[in-house]
């Protein structure tokens, strides 16, 4: 004889395995979609053999002037969206703005505007878990199970463009309130960011964000120098949250979305001029760089010979670029600008300590110079440090999760999503 305690706990299992695998598929599909699609009107763009200050700029003209005079809530990075809405609305988002957030992701990038996926397309994924919620609502849904599906269509959308089933699903839930995580929220985002990675892996569908890194575990001798990558980590993240708090403020009393976003698609183009390698996704710079092929960096002559010139501006740059992008109501995402940061962070120390660029020291520092940026710039350390040895391997789980906890602490008062939460939609 079954308990009623044990037939309730199978209840919430089949319903969380339901939920989770809708989110798992239809993130999957959707991410697919969304990296094709970027990936052609990319090459399409760049085929126009314009000067790239200036796509930026073109970009900013069709999705202030069309998509956000349709749908000006489609606006932004995604995620703040997501978080009111499971917070306060159980998880009630607008179909159409989700429509238009996909759109305005796809041209904000494919013009090369500063930012990443993540962002706009776990919105998108929560939008779209939340629609079909709203289907099911006439068959008794509640508003807690709505909730659900609107956290399984992120924990789905990172699973599938990180390739980190686990850490994909944390994220989700502990960007929400790390203090509060619950089981409820965490097993079910869990399973579907389990099921987009499978299905992603099974169709050979690769990771957004590619990193290769040696299955060794790194020199011991510089475990000091590591420290330092954490904590130039959390202060990097600090100044990344100043910038763009700085910057959105002004857009915000500007308080026309349509001009704000050809002035911060405007001076994103300018910044480009000292280096092209800010703009866009960074995606293919990533994984060149991960592997110490610092040949794909186009070098100014402002730098010469000195690398670590060169790291320190791209910092900077990215930040800015990434600030006036997101910060004037573009839409991307700050996951791949937090990853590119981190790698940048860690190749200071790295030229500093002359380690030998690929080797499992080199992956070490950047383990930990990512984990760091995601902790100290989203709040997210557990997440930040999973999804980091996922990407990695379990070698790197120690100077993920060192760089993590030390950054965490560091700025565990700021998170970027705090200002961007707060945000009001500007007129049009």
């Amino acid at each position: 004889m079954i308990s009623e305690e044990t037939r309730k706990s199978y209840l919430f299992l089949i319903k969380w395995v339901l939920i989770a695998l809708s989110g798992g598929i239809s993130a999957a599909f959707g991410v697919r979609s969304f990296s094709y699609l970027l990936q052609e009107f990319s090459k399409l763009v760049v085929s126009w053999n314009l000067p790239r200050y200036i796509l930026p700029v073109i970009g900013g003209i069709i999705v202030g002037n069309i998509f956000y005079m349709a749908e000006p809530e489609a606006s932004g990075e995604g995620i703040p969206s997501y978080i009111r809405a499971v917070n306060y609305k159980y998880g009630f988002l607008s179909p159409t703005a989700t429509l238009f957030k996909y759109l305005a992701a796809l041209f904000t990038l494919s013009f090369l505007g500063s930012g990443g996926i993540v962002g706009p397309m776990s919105r998108v994924s929560a939008g779209i878990m939340s629609f079909i919620a709203g289907l099911l609502g006439r068959f008794g849904l509640s508003k807690e199970e709505h909730r659900t599906f609107a956290i399984c269509g992120v924990g789905g959308a990172i699973g599938a463009i990180l390739h980190t089933p686990i850490g994909g699903g944390i994220f989700a839930v502990e960007i929400l309130k790390r203090e509060n995580m619950s089981y409820k929220d965490l097993f079910p985002a869990i399973l579907a960011s389990s099921f987009s990675f499978i299905i992603n892996k099974s169709l050979g569908y690769p990771a957004f964000y590619s990193i290769k890194a040696p299955a060794h575990f790194m020199d011991i001798r510089y475990l000091g120098w590591l420290l330092l990558v954490s904590l130039l980590a959390g202060f990097v993240g600090i100044f990344f949250i100043t910038i763009y708090e700085r910057i959105s403020m002004f857009f915000r009393r500007l308080n026309r979305l349509n001009l704000s976003t050809i002035i911060g698609a405007s001076i994103c183009g300018l910044l480009s001029l000292v280096s092209v390698d800010i703009l866009g996704t960074g995606s293919d710079l990533i994984a060149s760089v991960s592997r110490g092929e610092y040949h794909m960096l186009h070098r100014s002559e402002l730098f010469g010979e000195h690398l670590f010139l060169l790291f320190l501006s791209l910092i900077l740059l990215k930040i800015l670029a990434t600030s006036f992008t997101i910060g004037s109501g573009l839409s991307a995402g700050f996951t791949g600008p937090t990853i590119f940061l981190g790698i940048f962070t860690s190749l200071i120390i790295s030229d500093l300590t002359g380690v030998k660029p690929g080797s499992p020291t080199f992956c070490a520092f950047m383990a930990a110079g990512i984990s760091g940026m995601f902790a100290s710039v989203m709040n997210v350390p557990i997440a930040g440090a999973v999804i980091v040895t996922e990407m990695f391997g379990l070698n790197y789980s120690f100077p993920a999760a060192w760089g993590s906890i030390i950054a965490f602490q560091i700025a565990r008062h700021k998170t970027i999503y705090t200002y961007a939460t707060s945000a009001v939609y500007p007129s049009r």
